[in-house]
């Protein structure tokens, strides 16, 4: 996880003895070789520290080769944006964590970071706050993220069997699973009529930018409360029949 961490770290540069020069988020946003990846390709040790690179007041860098003038400007200007940022102090380097607002790292924070790009996933919030069983908030977690082990995901990972569903044999995905076959359909149509909706979801894309953005006919998570209740764990629902039928065809096919 140590090539992770670099990604929220943010060094304040005392001595240089521990901040990566190229690799370390010090000077800028972004560390130097992501900003300035053409000189980072040349270097002879991207791994030198701040305080190698700093010698008799002036920044030096070993490269392998002589520098084209393009090159060299851009070492320039990387130079002129270093001012201010010298290693001037015996004290060691500060880190600070970037991705929480105290500074101190969390391991949260950097879930969030990996999966989310910073952002809190509202659908994952939903789901493991919602009042359901913990293996249905298993199992939700894995079909938003289409982890499911439907025909079409274990065909990819060299499984023999059939592709096709088995009551309509169109391909088996998640998004077919539950809301574009003939017994989703259905379930959904029921849904439809018996409350009085305008709009049914069509996909787990309409389920999680539209109804569980607010904009469906109860809140949050409500919606998420009886799509879990309904669809997933009770005893009517298209997944309880589907996987039903298709142990039914299993044991007959073995008998």
């Amino acid at each position: 996880m140590k090539h992770l961490f670099k990604w929220g770290a943010v060094f304040k540069v005392r001595n240089g003895d521990h901040c990566k020069f190229w690799e370390d988020c010090w000077a800028k946003e972004v560390p130097l070789g992501i900003s300035h990846e053409n000189l980072f390709r040349m270097v002879r040790n991207p791994h030198c520290s701040v305080s190698e690179c700093w010698e008799e007041d002036e920044w030096v860098m070993d490269f392998r080769r002589s520098l084209t003038v393009q090159e060299y400007n851009s070492w320039i200007d990387l130079t002129n944006s270093l001012q201010g940022c010298n290693p001037e102090s015996d004290a060691a380097d500060i880190v600070s964590w970037a991705l929480e607002p105290k500074g101190h790292f969390s391991t949260i924070s950097l879930y969030r970071f990996l999966t989310d790009w910073g952002m809190p996933s509202r659908v994952a919030g939903l789901i493991w706050k919602c009042k359901i069983p913990l293996k249905i908030k298993f199992f939700l977690w894995q079909m938003f993220h289409n982890k499911l082990q439907v025909a079409r995901s274990l065909v990819k990972r060299g499984w023999k069997g059939n592709m096709g569903c088995c009551l309509c044999d169109c391909v088996e995905t998640v998004n077919h699973l539950f809301f574009k076959c003939h017994l989703a359909k259905l379930v959904w149509g029921l849904l439809q009529n018996i409350f009085e909706l305008d709009f049914c979801p069509r996909s787990l894309e309409d389920l999680s930018i539209i109804w569980l953005q607010g904009n469906g006919p109860l809140p949050n998570r409500l919606v998420m409360f009886f799509f879990a209740g309904f669809d997933l764990s009770g005893p009517c629902g298209p997944r309880e029949i589907r996987w039903q039928l298709k142990n039914r065809l299993l044991r007959h096919q073995l008998m």
